[in-house]
C-alpha cells in the first residue's frame, strides 16, 4: 500500500513538473519496470534505470509507444555505468522495439543490452522509426530471420553512435529500405557481419572501428560512404563489399592486417570487393591487408573506380596484390603502390590509368617514377618463428609519413621533426590538383600517398633550412618572393588547367539509365553547385534560388551527384550545370545534356 502511494505521489509531482518542463521517471523507484516509466512518460521526458539487471515482463519488449522521450542509465558517458545497467532478454526476448513513428528525439542511451532475441533486431528492433542510439553496449543479441542480430533499421532512418557491438549473431547491424543510416564512432569486435545496408538510401559510417570480423560493412543498392574508418585484422571475407550500389566513397580510411590464409577465390579476402557499383572513389586511405590477398577487386565497375592519394604497402598476393579488376575501369593518381611488384591484376575488359604515382616496378603514365617512398617506417613482416611456414606470419605497421628535411608530422611525439632525407614523393602529385590543407611550405603541388592533401602531409624541401616567417607567395619558403618561386609556380602548372568543370559522366550528348553524375573538378575548386533540369535555359539562367539547384557537392570527398528518390524516369532530355566555387569566385560551367533511356534502376 505504502509503495503504491509513493507511485501516485511521484506521477502527480511529474505531471506537475511537466507543465514546466520535461522530467525525469525513475527505474526502479517508483517506476518498477521500464515500460512502466515509458506509458506515463511524456514528450521530452528522461526515463533514467539504475545500475542493475532487468529481466521480465516490463522490462523487455520495450515499447516507446511513439514518444519522443529519452530512455538512459544515471549516466551514459560513464562506462562502468553502462556496464552495470543491463537488459536481459534472456535469449527469449528482444529489448526494444520502435514502431510508431519514433524520430530522432526518440533516444535509448547508455545501456547494456544482451542476450536479446526476436524475428528481426534482438537488441532493438525499429520499424517505420529513426530513433538515436547511443554510447550503448549490444553483446550476443540473435535473431530467427535475416535481419540484425542486435540492431534492425526496417523502411525508417537512424543514427547510431558512441556503441559498442559484440558476438551479435550473424550481423550486428542491419538496414533495410531506410532512407538513411548514420553509423558514428562505433566499435564492432568479433561480428561475423558487423553492418549490412539492402537497398537503402544514404548509408554513412564515420570513424567507426572494425576488429576480427570476417565481413565489415556489406551494402547493396545504396549510397554508401566511409570516412575515417579502420579495419583491423578483419575481412577474411571482405572489409567492404558493394554490390550494385549507386556510389561507394571510401575516404581516409585504414585497412590493416586483415585476411591471413588463402582465399577460396580471388576475389575474397580483399579490403574491398567491388561489384556492378558504377561509382567509386577511394581516397586518402592505407592499404596494410594482409598475408595473401590484394587490398582492392572490382569486377563490373563501368563508370570506373577512382584511386586518390592513397598507399598500399605489405599485400602479398601473387598478383594485383594492390588491385585486381575483371571487366572494369580504374583511374590511380598520387599514389603510392609498394607492395613488391605486379601491383595490379588486369583480367579481361579491364583497364587501369595511373598517373604522378610511384609504383613499384614501374607502370607507364605522366608523372610515374618508381624510387624508394622513403616511409618513416616501411613496416614488415615477421616469420612467427617458422620461416617456412608464411601462413602465420605478423606484419608490422610502420609509419607511413614521408621523410623530409624541411619537416615532417611525428603523430606519436605530436610534434614536427627533421629527417636527414626527403622522399621523392613530396611535390610530385598531379599539378592540376592543389594541395589543399597541406602545410607551408607545400610547394604549390601536392604530395603523393595517403597524407598528401592533409595536414600531415610533410613539407617541401628546397635545400635551405626552413624559412619562420610565412609570407604569401613564397612557395619556397626561403623568406623571399622572386624568380625561384615564379618558376615553381610555373613548373607545376605546365599541364593545361581548367578552373571549370569538365569531363562529365554520363558523356554530353550521350543516354544512361545510372543517375550518378561525375565530373572532373576545376583546378582547387573548394565545392561544385550542382544545377539539374529538363529545359535547357532554366538549367543555364539557373541560381541558388531557382528550382533547378540541387545543392553543394564538398571537395575533395567526391566530385559526384547521386540523386535520391524519386529518380526522374521520364525517357527525355535532361540538362545539367556544376559551377565551381573558389574562396573568392564562382566559375559558371557549361550546360551538358543526356538522355534518359528508361525507369530507375
Amino acid at each position: 500500500m505504502k509503495r503504491e502511494k509513493n507511485i501516485l505521489l511521484w506521477i502527480l509531482l511529474a505531471v506537475t513538473a511537466s507543465v514546466a518542463g520535461a522530467v525525469e521517471r525513475h527505474v526502479p523507484d517508483p517506476y518498477p519496470t521500464i515500460q512502466a516509466a515509458i506509458n506515463d512518460a511524456n514528450d521530452g521526458d528522461h526515463v533514467v534505470i539504475a545500475p542493475g539487471t532487468y529481466t521480465g515482463p516490463g522490462n523487455r519488449d520495450i515499447d516507446f509507444l511513439g514518444k519522443a522521450i529519452t530512455v538512459r542509465s544515471t549516466n551514459p558517458a560513464d562506462e562502468a555505468v553502462v556496464e552495470a545497467t543491463i537488459i536481459d532478454g534472456q535469449d527469449l526476448y528482444r529489448g526494444f522495439i520502435l514502431q510508431n513513428g519514433e524520430d530522432a528525439n526518440s533516444v535509448i542511451a547508455g545501456l547494456t543490452i544482451t542476450r536479446g532475441y526476436g524475428f528481426y533486431g534482438g537488441g532493438i528492433e525499429c520499424q517505420d522509426a529513426g530513433p538515436t542510439i547511443e554510447r550503448c553496449r549490444m553483446i550476443h543479441c540473435s535473431f530467427t530471420n535475416y535481419f540484425g542480430g542486435s540492431i534492425y533499421v526496417g523502411y525508417s532512418a537512424a543514427t547510431v553512435r558512441h556503441c559498442a557491438f559484440t558476438g551479435n549473431s550473424r550481423c550486428a547491424l542491419y538496414c533495410y529500405r531506410c532512407d538513411h543510416l548514420t553509423v558514428e564512432d562505433c566499435v564492432f569486435e568479433g561480428e561475423s557481419k558487423a553492418v549490412t545496408a539492402n537497398s537503402a538510401g544514404l548509408v554513412q559510417l564515420i570513424r567507426c572501428t572494425f576488429r576480427d570480423s570476417p565481413v565489415g560493412v556489406a551494402t547493396r543498392s545504396c549510397r554508401t560512404i566511409l570516412t575515417e574508418c579502420c579495419f583491423e585484422r578483419s575481412g577474411s571475407a571482405y572489409c567492404v563489399l558493394s554490390e550494385r550500389d549507386r556510389q561507394l566513397t571510401v575516404t581516409r580510411c585504414t585497412f590493416i592486417g586483415n585476411s591471413k590464409l588463402p582465399p577460396p577465390n580471388p576475389a575474397q579476402g580483399t579490403a574491398i570487393r567491388v561489384t556492378s557499383t558504377p561509382f567509386v572513389r577511394l581516397a586518402q586511405c592505407l592499404f596494410l591487408v594482409g598475408n595473401f590477398t590484394r587490398a582492392v577487386y572490382g569486377e563490373y565497375a563501368d563508370m570506373g573506380l577512382q584511386v586518390d592519394n592513397c598507399t598500399f604497402v605489405g599485400n602479398r598476393a601473387g598478383s594485383g596484390p594492390a588491385i585486381g579488376l575483371d571487366s572494369s575501369r580504374c583511374r590511380i593518381r598520387n599514389s603510392i603502390l609498394w607492395d613488391g611488384g605486379h601491383e595490379i591484376e588486369l583480367r579481361p575488359e579491364s583497364e587501369v590509368e595511373i598517373t604522378y604515382s610511384n609504383v613499384f616496378g614501374g607502370w607507364p603514365g605522366v608523372g610515374n617514377i618508381v624510387v624508394d617512398p622513403c616511409f618513416v617506417d616501411p613496416g614488415h613482416w615477421e616469420d612467427n618463428g617458422t620461416p617456412d611456414y608464411p601462413y602465420d606470419d605478423i606484419w608490422v605497421n610502420g609509419d607511413y609519413h614521408l621523410k623530409s628535411q624541411a619537416g615532417r608530422w611525428d603523430a606519436a611525439a605530436a610534434q614536427w621533426v627533421l629527417d636527414d632525407v626527403t622522399s621523392p614523393c613530396i611535390d610530385a602529385g598531379d599539378p592540376m590538383i592543389f594541395p589543399l590543407l597541406e602545410p607551408w611550405p607545400d610547394g604549390g603541388r601536392i604530395n603523393m600517398g595517403v597524407y598528401g592533401g592533409t595536414a600531415e602531409a610533410s613539407r617541401s624541401f628546397f635545400g635551405a633550412p626552413l624559412c619562420q616567417v610565412r609570407i604569401p607567395g613564397d612557395l619556397n619558403g626561403d623568406c623571399k618572393i622572386d624568380m625561384a618561386d615564379l618558376a615553381l609556380m610555373a613548373a607545376n602548372w605546365t599541364a593545361a588547367v581548367s578552373f571549370q568543370a569538365t569531363d562529365p559522366q554520363p558523356p554530353d550528348g550521350g543516354s544512361t539509365d545510372n543517375f550518378t553524375l561525375t565530373w572532373q573538378s576545376g583546378h582547387g575548386a573548394l565545392s561544385h553547385d550542382v544545377y539539374f533540369g529538363s529545359d535547357f535555359e532554366a538549367v543555364q539562367d539557373a541560381t541558388h534560388e531557382s528550382p533547378t539547384y540541387r545543392g553543394s557537392v564538398p571537395t575533395p570527398l567526391v566530385s559526384c551527384y547521386e540523386f535520391m528518390k524519386p529518380w526522374p524516369t521520364t525517357p527525355q532530355d535532361y540538362f545539367w550545370r556544376v559551377d565551381e566555387v573558389y574562396p573568392t569566385m564562382t566559375i559558371k560551367g557549361a550546360v551538358w545534356r543526356f538522355s534518359r533511356n528508361g525507369g530507375p534502376r
